[in-house]
C-alpha cells in the first residue's frame, strides 16, 4: 500500500522543505527538551510501539514515536499531543513539510480541534447579527461583536508539533474576518494549526490592524495558549517570546502579516510556563475574493421516501484500512438517487446520483459540509497517491438483489483539483436486506475431554475462529512475544470474539470451564459465553460474566458448573469487551473438561485437621455429604 502520511489530513507529510536561499536546512530531530519540561518519565516504550504498529510511517517517524514513548512527559498533555495528531494538518498535498533542527520545542499540545462543531457553509461576505462579542471564563473570545463577515483564503508558512518534532509546511483553507462598524477587526483561529474556533481580535487604523499580545486562544484544564511575538534565538537557548503587539497591513483584498519571517513567527505560547508551544505562523497573507461563492448542500427533493439500507465499505486509514459496517439513508426520485450516512463526518450530508441502466454516476464535486478551515466535497478517485486523479464517484446498481456496489473511490476531499482527504472509502455496498451474518471458522470438532490449548503457538490459535463484530480492525491477534491478545483501540470500546472449535456436551452433565487472562498495564474486560454456532448472535448463554482484568500477571477465571439443556456441539466465545483506549487482553490455557457426576456426593463440609500432641499423627474430620452433586438427597 502507498504510503498515505503525505496524503490523508490527519497524517502531516515529512520531506524536506526548501528555505530562502540565503539560509541550509538540516534535516534533524528537534532539540531535547529541557530538563524541568521532562517529568513523571513512564515506562511505556512498549505501549508506543504497539499504538503506531502497522502504520505507513517511514522508519524515522516510526522511531520517533517510540522515543516520545521513552520521553513521556506531563500525562495530561502527552494525550493532548496525540489526540492533536490525529487532527486535519494545513499543510497541502505537493507542499511537502520539513523537520527542523530549531531547538527545544514544549512537549504539550493542544487539544482535538475535532472536538469543534462543525461550522456552517458561509457566503463570501454577510452581515453579522446583532450580537455582542462573548469571551468565556479562561478569556477565549468565542463568539464576535456584530459585523460584516467576510471568508478569506489563507496563504503562508506554519510551525506545528509531531511527536516532540518541529515541522513547518504551507497554511491553506479559508478563515474568516469579521470587521465592525468601528473599526475592530476579529479574525478566527488566528494560528493556523491551533484550529480551536477561538477569535482574536485587533484594532483598525487607516491600513493598519494591531492586534494584541497575550490573547488567550485555547485552554485545558490548567494550562492554555495565547498568542505573542517569537524569536528563535540561538540552538542552546532555542525559542523566545518577543515583546509588543502584532500588526497587520490591508491592501485592498488581502491582509499580510508583519515583520515575520521563519525566525521571527508570530506563535503559541503555554500559559503556565510561558514556553514555545510548536505552534505559529510566519508569511501570512489572508486573501479575499468579492466573487467567492459558499458551496451549498445537496438537498432532497420534498416528498421523497427514504428508506434506511445496509451499508458496509472499507475505510482507508494510514493506520491500516477498516471495515466499517452501518447503515445508509436511500431515496429514489425518477431516475436520481440521494445517499446520506456513507461518511463519518457527515452523516446527515446528501449525495446525488443519475441511475443509466446498471450504473449510478455521482457527478464533480458534491459539497458536505466543512472541516476546521476546509470546504470538503464528496468526489471519486482512482487511487490515494501522488498520481491519483480526481473523477466522478460511480456505482452499479442491481434492481432486482437492489444492491449497490462501488466501481471506484469515494472520497471526502478538501481539495477540488487534487487528492487531499479527511475520509476514503472502497469496497462500498448497499444492500435493502440485511447481509448474513459473519460466522467464524474454527478447527476440527472435540468430541474427546479434557480439551486444552494454551493458545501459546500459531498452529493453537489457528484452531479458534476471530470475529471483529465492530469491524473496527482492531481485534484478536497472535505474536510470538505476547501470545493471543486483543488489541486496543483509541476510539472503540472492544466487541471482538475469540471462539473455540464444537466441543460435545452433554444434556445433564457438568463441566469445568476455565481462561487464564492478564493485562498490559491497562484494565481490560472480558465475558465468555457459549453457543451451538459459530456467530455472535448464537452465543447467549453465560459462562463467565463480564469481568474486570487487572492483573499483569496471568489469572485463571473459571466456572466449574457449566451445563447445557441439549447435547450437542458447542462453541464457547472469549468476548473482549474493553474499554477504549486500553492496550492489549491477552489469554492463555483454555480448558475445558468433565466435571462431577451429577449422582456423585456433593463436597464435604465442616473439614477440620488437628495434630496428636507429641505424636506424627493428625485427626481429620469432616461432616460426610447428605447430597448430591445436583443437589439430590
Amino acid at each position: 500500500m502507498v504510503v498515505l502520511a503525505a496524503l490523508l489530513l490527519t497524517v502531516p507529510t515529512q520531506a524536506q522543505f526548501a528555505k530562502k536561499a540565503a539560509k541550509q536546512t538540516t534535516v534533524l530531530k528537534a532539540g531535547p527538551l529541557k530538563v524541568n519540561d521532562v517529568q513523571k518519565v513512564k515506562a511505556a516504550k512498549m505501549k508506543a510501539a504497539a499504538k503506531y504498529e502497522g502504520q505507513a510511517f517511514t522508519s524515522k517517524v516510526f522511531n520517533s514515536y517510540l522515543q516520545a514513548g521513552l520521553e513521556k512527559v506531563q500525562e495530561d498533555k502527552a494525550i493532548l499531543e496525540k489526540q492533536m495528531e490525529e487532527n486535519l494538518r494545513q499543510v497541502k498535498f505537493g507542499k511537502m513539510a520539513s523537520i527542523l533542527n530549531k531547538g527545544n520545542v514544549s512537549a504539550k499540545a493542544i487539544k482535538n480541534a475535532r472536538a469543534i462543531a462543525l461550522d456552517a457553509a458561509k457566503p463570501s461576505a454577510r452581515r453579522a447579527t446583532n450580537r455582542a462579542e462573548v469571551v468565556d471564563a479562561n478569556g477565549i473570545i468565542t463568539s464576535p461583536a456584530e459585523g460584516e463577515s467576510k471568508m478569506y483564503d489563507r496563504a503562508g508558512m506554519g510551525y506545528y508539533v509531531q511527536s516532540q518534532q518541529l515541522y513547518v509546511g504551507e497554511q491553506s483553507g479559508k478563515t474568516e474576518i469579521v470587521e465592525t462598524t468601528d473599526g475592530v477587526v476579529y479574525i478566527k483561529n488566528f494560528i493556523s494549526n491551533v484550529n480551536t474556533g477561538a477569535w482574536v481580535k485587533g484594532t483598525k487604523n487607516g491600513n493598519t490592524i494591531t492586534v494584541s499580545a497575550g490573547q488567550v486562544i485555547y485552554y485545558g484544564t490548567s494550562y492554555g495558549l495565547y498568542i505573542a511575538k517569537c524569536s528563535y534565538v540561538d540552538d542552546e537557548t532555542g525559542w523566545a517570546e518577543v515583546d509588543g503587539d502584532i500588526t497587520l497591513t490591508v491592501d485592498g483584498n488581502t491582509i499580510s502579516l508583519d515583520n515575520t519571517d521563519e525566525d521571527h513567527p508570530v506563535a503559541a505560547f503555554w500559559t503556565d510556563d510561558n514556553s514555545f508551544s510548536g505552534y505559529g505562523d510566519y508569511a501570512t497573507v489572508f486573501s479575499y475574493d468579492p466573487d467567492y461563492v459558499a458551496p451549498t448542500l445537496v438537498e432532497l427533493p420534498e416528498g421523497a421516501t427514504v428508506e434506511t439500507w445496509y451499508s458496509t465499505a472499507t475505510a482507508v486509514k494510514s493506520s491500516g484500512n477498516a471495515t466499517v459496517e452501518g447503515s445508509a439513508k436511500v431515496a429514489f426520485v425518477g431516475d436520481d438517487v440521494y445517499l446520506s450516512g456513507i461518511f463519518s463526518n457527515y452523516p446527515d450530508s446528501w449525495i446525488k446520483g443519475t441511475i443509466d441502466g446498471t450504473t449510478v454516476t455521482f457527478s464533480g464535486l458534491q459539497f458536505l459540509g466543512t472541516y476546521s478551515s476546509f470546504d470538503i466535497y464528496a468526489v471519486g478517485s482512482n487511487g490515494y497517491n501522488s498520481s491519483a486523479e480526481l473523477q466522478d464517484f460511480k456505482m452499479t446498481y442491481d434492481a432486482t438483489s437492489k444492491k449497490f456496489t462501488s466501481v471506484n473511490s469515494l472520497l471526502a476531499n478538501a481539495k477540488k483539483d487534487a487528492v487531499y482527504f479527511l475520509e476514503a472509502y472502497e469496497g462500498i455496498s448497499i444492500t435493502k436486506d440485511a447481509p448474513a451474518e459473519e460466522v467464524a471458522t474454527t478447527g476440527a470438532n472435540v468430541d474427546v475431554l479434557p480439551y486444552t490449548n494454551t493458545l501459546g503457538t500459531e498452529d493453537e490459535f489457528a484452531q479458534f475462529g476471530v470475529i471483529d463484530s465492530n469491524k473496527d480492525g482492531s481485534t484478536w491477534l497472535f505474536s510470538t512475544s505476547d501470545g493471543t491478545y486483543y488489541k486496543y483501540n483509541s476510539s472503540n470500546a472492544a466487541n471482538d470474539w475469540l471462539i473455540s472449535p464444537a466441543i460435545k456436551l452433554e444434556a445433564g452433565k457438568k463441566y469445568h470451564f476455565a481462561i487464564d487472562a492478564k493485562n498490559n498495564g491497562y484494565t481490560e474486560k472480558l465475558e465468555v459465553l457459549l453457543g451451538t454456532e459459530a456467530k455472535a448472535s448464537a452465543l447467549t448463554q453465560s459462562v463467565i460474566p463480564a469481568t474486570e482484568v487487572t492483573s499483569k500477571d496471568f489469572v485463571t477465571f473459571e466456572n466449574e458448573a457449566v451445563e447445557v439443556a441439549e447435547t450437542g456441539y458447542y462453541h464457547f466465545g472469549i468476548h473482549a469487551i474493553s474499554d477504549p483506549d486500553q492496550f492489549r487482553l491477552m489469554v492463555a490455557n483454555f480448558v475445558v473438561e468433565a466435571g462431577a457426576e451429577p449422582t456423585a456426593p456433593a463436597a464435604v463440609t465442616d473439614l477440620a485437621v488437628a495434630q496428636t500432641p507429641d505424636k506424627l499423627e493428625a485427626v481429620v474430620s469432616f461432616k460426610a455429604p447428605t447430597k448430591t452433586v445436583a443437589g439430590d438427597d
